[in-house]
């Protein structure tokens, strides 16, 4: 047992107590690897600070070492701690198609899927026009290979043991992403998503009062990972505490939105309807 003498000081970091802890069992990086299953360049990772850790392998080593129980549990708070960071996720510059596949990759070990966007139709109920658009829009290369990944992430929403909530404001309705002429296909592959038992999607109506305020989009991937958009890359994080907030921002924005979302679509609909007409042919002018 881990003499009380050992104990850490407020200030001091996880490496450098899981390195004590270690050094106070007389071993080495590579002995205590060998003991709990780890290389020792995992160990020498852990104790240098290096990447985000886990917290079952700090509680495997803590415990291993035979450390206190309230040393334990102040090493999984470091652990937890060290996860709450932004990791920027970026692909090669312009390579949207990179990222749609990390992104596929992820979901496709996720049960519960949340999206909420504020400006853009949630990437897994576009049509292929509308991604075409957007993806010219942001000038980015290899689209049609994007397209084609896109598509391919969206075939997770017809598996009935997943869940997919998505929050949208109005806004993403109103926003001319594509030409009209695409927003009606657009429309109904929302309502005919809608009609699917595994998802849910709202409409926050633009009079509604928001309890808080739809900064930017992001995706809450059950409740151990959350992915946010920005303009240039995605950002991720771990962190327990990241998770909790983005999905206390999820339900109070889902609380303001609607699932009654026909009527809505239907003024859009009429909307670009009227604007994929024809304009009307001047009559020609008499000499």
């Amino acid at each position: 047992m881990i003499e009380q003498s050992t104990g850490p000081s407020p200030d001091e970091s996880l490496g450098s107590i899981l390195a004590r802890l270690r050094r106070a069992a007389d071993l080495t990086g590579q002995e205590l690897g060998r003991q709990v299953g780890m290389s020792q360049a995992k160990i020498s990772r852990l104790e240098n600070g290096v990447g985000v850790p886990a917290v079952r392998d700090i509680r495997r080593i803590a415990e291993h070492l035979q450390a206190p129980p309230d040393l334990v549990e102040r090493l999984v708070e470091l652990t937890e701690r060290a996860g709450d960071q932004m990791t920027d996720w970026r692909p090669s510059r312009g390579q949207a198609a990179s990222l749609q596949r990390e992104v596929e990759q992820l979901e496709a070990t996720a049960r519960t899927v949340c999206v909420f966007q504020p400006a853009l139709i949630v990437g897994l109920a576009q049509t292929d026009q509308y991604m075409r658009s957007m993806f010219a829009a942001a000038r980015l290369r290899s689209i049609p290979e994007a397209v084609s990944v896109r598509v391919k992430r969206q075939e997770v929403l017809f598996d009935p043991d997943r869940e997919f909530r998505f929050v949208m404001t109005e806004t993403v309705l109103r926003n001319r992403i594509c030409k009209p002429q695409y927003m009606p296909a657009q429309l109904q592959r929302l309502r005919d998503l809608a009609a699917l038992p595994n998802i849910s999607i709202r409409l926050i109506p633009s009079d509604a009062e928001l309890a808080i305020a739809p900064m930017h989009g992001f995706e809450l991937l059950d409740d151990r990972l959350v992915l946010v958009d920005v303009f240039n890359t995605v950002l991720t994080t771990r962190g327990r505490s990241d998770v909790e907030l983005y999905r206390d921002v999820f339900e109070r924005l889902e609380q303001n939105a609607t699932a009654e979302i026909d009527p809505i679509l239907d003024r859009h609909l009429e909307h670009y309807l009227d604007l994929a007409r024809p304009a009307p042919r001047q009559p020609a002018a008499r000499g």
